[in-house]
């Protein structure tokens, strides 16, 4: 009885962050490594007056909730709402990513709900959703490279994220025609001291030039860190040491976009 009525009030503290309109999304940069220029930006959600709680947790809250479709449906009305404003306002286009986790893609309205929210707008690959499941099951890969077709056909590109630390990835990587690999952050931890970790990445780099997947590498912090990706023949990264997620509004004025 006590575990259902925590699992009753968790799941009612939250749905109140959403229903009230408490969350709200900062943007990280994605730049090209050698020039320093914007390249993209990837949506993250935070909510309002907890912005110090692990935003970690609250997703897995979610997820073991069964309520993590609710917040992706959620950013992908706003960054929707993000690009249309954007292009009536005349600025400057540019490349928004999303995070979704592999069963949203997988529910049975994922296809209708997606039609419904681009159907008045051509988005001319202006949003990328990465998959962001470190665990894909095997039995799923072929439903999943079907919802991949689906987005692709909508003009929305299709990322492959936390690429190092799940043991299924490599398989989506294969089958399914995705634009972006982004490399976890662990695999460069020592980059600056390990040829190991320096050929490794080069051989990835390699691979994705030859079957032309974009690869961006995540949490880059040190300027060292910076100059071995370049090295190595790194292209675009993301990271603290570029900029931590803010504010549209901030980014706009730092990225004069």
């Amino acid at each position: 009885m006590e575990r259902y009525i925590e699992s009753k009030e968790r799941y009612e503290a939250l749905y109140s962050d959403f229903k009230y309109e408490n969350l709200y999304l900062v943007y990280q940069p994605k730049v090209k490594n050698i020039t320093g220029e914007l390249v993209g930006l990837e949506a993250l959600i935070r909510i309002k007056g907890k912005e110090k709680i692990s935003i970690e947790k609250y997703i897995r809250n979610l997820e073991e909730e069964k309520l993590i479709h609710v917040i992706d449906y959620f950013v992908f009305e706003k960054v929707i709402g993000v690009i249309k404003e954007r292009r009536n306002k005349g600025r400057p286009r540019i490349g928004i990513s999303i995070n979704m986790c592999t069963c949203t893609l997988l529910r049975d309205d994922f296809e209708e709900f997606i039609s419904n929210g681009v159907k008045e707008i051509d988005l001319n690959k202006e949003l990328e959703i990465e998959i962001t499941e470190r665990n894909i099951p095997f039995d799923k890969i072929k439903d999943i490279n079907k919802r991949i077709r689906f987005l692709k056909e909508n003009n929305i590109r299709v990322a492959i994220d936390d690429f190092g630390i799940g043991n299924s990835n490599i398989s989506l990587l294969i089958e399914a025609d995705i634009d972006t690999l982004k490399l976890d952050k662990s695999l460069i931890r020592n980059i600056i001291h390990s040829n190991k970790s320096k050929n490794i990445l080069k051989y990835i780099f390699n691979m994705c030039k030859a079957i032309n997947v974009d690869v961006i590498v995540e949490g880059v912090e040190r300027k060292e860190e910076l100059e071995a990706l370049v090295e190595i023949g790194g292209e675009f990264s993301q990271g603290y040491y570029f900029s931590k997620p803010l504010l549209l509004e901030r980014i706009s004025n730092k990225y004069y976009i």
